[in-house]
């Protein structure tokens, strides 16, 4: 993947687990993880599969323009999968990483309305379904479908599968 000093990357292993090698450190990028990196100018990232894995592996990659660029990146941030772990609520990911955006992540089971709040800080959101139907807006999104929301921090959602996977950025 290109890279550029202004772009903070993040990669979201889906199926199988990932080798990620940037300026001659190779990350493992493990399911439930996700990478957040700001790798600079012309470095080249090369992604491949885990040799754990077996098969074809997929990710989901997300790129935002940042006016931060963060020495501490890259960090490997676990989703919220605990045994504590609440299905049918959207949970904060990276709070502790200085980023000009924020990352939402959850997991729902059985139909569930809610209203996220990102706050004033960001004043875009863009959603997306990794798994199952949503009505976000008013708008109905199928697995893998986008919805850019300008001027909007905060989102009535409707959960309208047996089980998905969201995610949220705000930025």
């Amino acid at each position: 993947l290109p890279s550029n000093k202004g772009t903070d990357s993040l990669l979201i292993p889906l199926i199988g687990d990932l080798l990620v090698t940037m300026n001659g450190q190779t990350y493992t990028v493990p399911v439930g993880t996700i990478l957040i990196c700001n790798p600079g100018n012309s470095t080249a990232i090369h992604i491949r599969a885990s040799s754990e894995t077996e098969g074809p592996v997929t990710f989901q990659e997300f790129g935002l323009n940042s006016t931060i660029h963060t020495p501490t990146l890259p960090h490997i941030v676990d989703l919220p999968f605990t045994s504590s772990f609440e299905k049918n609520k959207m949970y904060p990911v990276g709070t502790d990483l200085a980023t000009d955006f924020q990352f939402y992540f959850g997991a729902f089971a059985g139909k569930h309305d809610f209203e996220l709040q990102t706050g004033p800080d960001h004043k875009n959101v863009f959603a997306f379904t990794l798994d199952g139907n949503f009505e976000i807006e008013e708008r109905i999104l199928y697995p893998f479908d986008g919805l850019y929301l300008p001027y909007s921090n905060n989102l009535d959602i409707e959960f309208l599968s047996a089980t998905g996977l969201l995610v949220v950025l705000s930025f």
